[in-house]
């Protein structure tokens, strides 16, 4: 008797945990005739709306609306009207938390776009994962990468292929052969770090110092540059943001006096971060550019006007964030024309079989290691301009 109620007792189990697998199951199917009725297609948008970057969240919102306004004049995404819904990412990595998770939560979120900072889509990729909503992130550190999460998308160039142009133009055209390397020990400043010393190291440069700092703390630059001045290298790797820490290295820098060429940052070589240093502190920085403002594009052109007449807040010229959020909505739509359908499923499969398609900052196709930009423009500043010199495609 005892040994037969056991038996019932564990086939009683078996089909409880059954029925909660079947239905857990099916609370992760898309409803598909949900998409097809919906009378929109919902894009969420991570930015800065408040805090200390809000002026990032003010001209990501210059372009996505111009970009918003554009696609539905011309019908929309199949018949149906484009619709972006903005959220608030504040100034910490919490805040973006809070914020990707209430946008994922969202009704009809097809796809979500942003942030800039590398270590936030690192600490919500599980959120993005476990949503399966594709996103599109404007970070490109290695860590991004590492992540290996299907959902994730990078509009840029992966900084480890644009810090190797980097120190390939470092060697070869500036012939630095010993240079120091000051880097933020965030992900972003940790990836370009590597793949920059890796590569002068294999093309026979000895790194003369190398100096980590924590861009959330470090406030007084003095005693690094002091280390560089000190260190007998005959030029300067700068891995920095073009926010407040890139501006106080920048200055410092300047005020030493530095005597050898000084290589940086992608993110560096836009107007928003010559705009703000006194006295023409990134004056013969090189690097590469990931946005050409004087490209002889019809599309580059019409986004130029098109965002100086929207000028009402006194932002100036648009550097790569923006037009990567522009390009990023442009993206998304062409992946739901691909797939016949606003599912968000959908569009991440479609995803792949994204060709050429020419935006403002890059032409952007699919790559194995989920970035989508094509190229990239090897730069140099003077003074407060900008100076574009060659093209470089990616392999």
């Amino acid at each position: 008797m005892k040994k037969t109620l056991a038996v019932l007792l564990v086939l009683s189990l078996c089909f409880s945990l059954f029925a909660c697998s079947n239905a857990n199951s099916q609370d992760t199917v898309v409803d598909e005739s949900y998409w097809d009725d919906a009378p929109t297609m919902k894009i969420a948008i991570l930015t800065a709306l408040t805090g200390a970057s809000k002026e990032t969240g003010d001209r990501a919102k210059r372009s996505v609306d111009y970009a918003v306004e554009q696609i539905n004049a011309n019908g929309g995404v199949l018949g149906k009207q484009l619709e972006v819904i903005y959220f608030d990412i504040g100034a910490d990595q919490q805040s973006f938390i809070n914020a990707l998770q209430s946008a994922v939560n969202t009704e009809g979120i097809s796809a979500t776009i942003g942030y800039s900072t590398s270590t936030y889509t690192v600490a919500g990729s599980d959120i993005i994962r476990e949503s399966q909503i594709p996103n599109i992130t404007m970070g490109n550190s290695a860590g991004i990468f590492d992540l290996d999460n299907p959902y994730i998308w990078q509009a840029r160039v992966p900084d480890k292929i644009g810090t190797e142009v980097l120190a390939k133009i470092s060697f070869e055209t500036y012939n630095v052969k010993n240079p120091a390397v000051v880097w933020m020990t965030d992900a972003s400043g940790q990836s370009q770090h590597d793949a920059y010393v890796a590569a002068m190291e294999s093309y026979g440069a000895t790194i003369a110092a190398d100096i980590g700092f924590d861009r959330t703390t470090t406030s007084d630059f003095n005693p690094i540059i002091t280390q560089v001045m000190d260190s007998g290298s005959d030029g300067l790797a700068l891995f920095c943001t073009n926010q407040q820490d890139g501006v106080l290295l920048a200055e410092t820098v300047k005020q030493f006096d530095y005597p050898h060429p000084i290589g940086s940052s992608s993110g560096n070589f836009v107007y928003s971060f010559l705009d703000v240093l006194t006295d023409s502190a990134a004056d013969g920085w090189y690097g590469v550019s990931e946005f050409n403002l004087d490209a002889d594009i019809p599309i580059v052109k019409e986004y130029l006007a098109a965002m100086e007449e929207r000028d009402t807040q006194g932002l100036g010229r648009p550097g790569w964030s923006e037009a990567a959020y522009y390009d990023s909505v442009y993206i998304l739509t062409e992946a739901a024309k691909i797939a016949n359908s606003t599912n968000p499923q959908k569009i991440n499969e479609a995803m792949t079989q994204i060709k050429d398609i020419q935006g403002v900052m890059s032409s952007y196709s699919y790559h194995e290691d989920h970035s989508l930009a094509n190229y990239l423009w090897v730069a140099e500043i003077d003074g407060n301009d900008i100076i574009i010199k060659e093209q470089v495609y990616r392999d």
